[in-house]
């Protein structure tokens, strides 16, 4: 369905206009003598002074996309009711109506022309321009008007109405505003840094009306306005996805995202000592958060273990290292220690292994 406005009521138009297409048609309307005793002279109706009014678009799509074109009549009646009332030496002046007309004209024209700044467009029905977007819709006694297809920001401008009565000259203006939807056209990478650095994030924008360009935290939704974000001694808490968002009000925003990993040395986590009956199967258990990832060692006493060694078996994952017994003997018991290291630093981490008839303590 198209969208209808009219270019020349002057309530509708202090408003912005965005439209969802790009393409725009501008008319000039011609105002039909009134019949009987309230008809007035062609005389008074070529009395009206120069107007001069704004809307606003939103091209949407590519350059160069053929796209239908947008009515923008708001449904206007010829001398319906909303229309500026010429002045008459008779009635004096009159206030203009709520959403009144900007340019009247009757059959008595001569000349008609659409400008766009200084460059004429068309003169009657010869066509001046030569951009094959432009294009004459109608021409008629009631109606000039032209359309203009795909719709760029450069557009934007002053586009005048020209016309020529029996009595002088006269002009309505329109001033075309294009709005382009927000953009976001550099924005940091992702970034890898060491706990308690400073960190500093750029996201640029650009788009008609200027775009607002915010920041926001994923994880615990954090926000903070502005192309800059600074953090200041980060830790491992504000690690993860930080998105900008860039929005206008012309389209939906757009967002994009920085990954940032925060490296930190090894931190050993919830150790236990166990017990056991001679004969059944064990279980040593250590979990070391770090970035990047703890690499693992086991020890008993002074001596490094290996897996597969004296009824042991070493498992590694990303996080965590077990130290499996199965068939647990005498010489299991003992101390062990486990060492998570990584190019940070490394922690360790002390813990028994005991006889169900023994008591167990936790060392460091």
């Amino acid at each position: 369905m198209s969208h209808f406005i009219c270019i020349n009521q002057a309530v509708n138009l202090r408003r912005p206009y965005r439209l969802d297409r790009r393409s725009i048609n501008i008319r000039h309307l011609a105002r039909q003598p009134h019949r009987g005793p309230s008809a007035r002279s062609a005389a008074s109706v070529a009395e009206l002074e120069t107007t001069s009014r704004s809307f606003q678009v939103s091209p949407r799509g590519r350059r160069g996309s053929r796209v239908a074109g947008v009515n923008l009549l708001d449904d206007c009646g010829v001398a319906s009711g909303a229309v500026n009332r010429p002045r008459s030496a008779a009635s004096g002046p009159q206030v203009p109506h709520s959403g009144a007309s900007s340019c009247s004209i009757d059959n008595k024209v001569t000349h008609v022309a659409w400008l766009n700044r200084s460059n004429i467009l068309y003169a009657g029905t010869d066509k001046w321009s030569i951009d094959p977007r432009v294009q004459l819709l109608t021409s008629n006694q009631v109606e000039y008007s032209i359309m203009l297809t795909e719709v760029d920001m450069y557009d934007e401008g002053l586009y005048t109405c020209s016309y020529q009565t029996e009595d002088k000259p006269h002009t309505s203006q329109i001033y075309l505003i294009v709005h382009v939807p927000a953009k976001i056209v550099n924005i940091s990478s992702d970034i890898t840094v060491n706990e308690g650095s400073n960190v500093y994030l750029l996201c640029l924008a650009i788009g008609k009306p200027e775009p607002t360009v915010t920041w926001k935290q994923m994880r615990d939704g954090f926000t903070s306005e502005g192309e800059y974000l600074e953090i200041t001694e980060i830790n491992r808490q504000q690690a993860g996805e930080y998105e900008c968002r860039s929005a206008n009000g012309v389209s939906l925003p757009d967002t994009r995202k920085v990954v940032i990993t925060v490296n930190y040395p090894p931190t050993i986590m919830d150790v236990k000592n166990v017990e056991s009956v001679m004969g059944r199967n064990a279980l040593l258990r250590c979990d070391a958060m770090a970035v990047p990832p703890a690499e693992f060692e086991w020890y008993k006493d002074d001596k490094r273990l290996s897996g597969g060694s004296e009824g042991m078996k070493i498992q590694t994952d990303r996080t965590r290292s077990l130290l499996v017994f199965s068939n647990v003997s005498a010489l299991h018991y003992g101390n062990y220690t486990c060492l998570a290291s990584n190019r940070l630093g490394a922690s360790n981490a002390s813990m028994r292994l005991f006889s169900t008839y023994s008591s167990g303590v936790l060392s460091d």
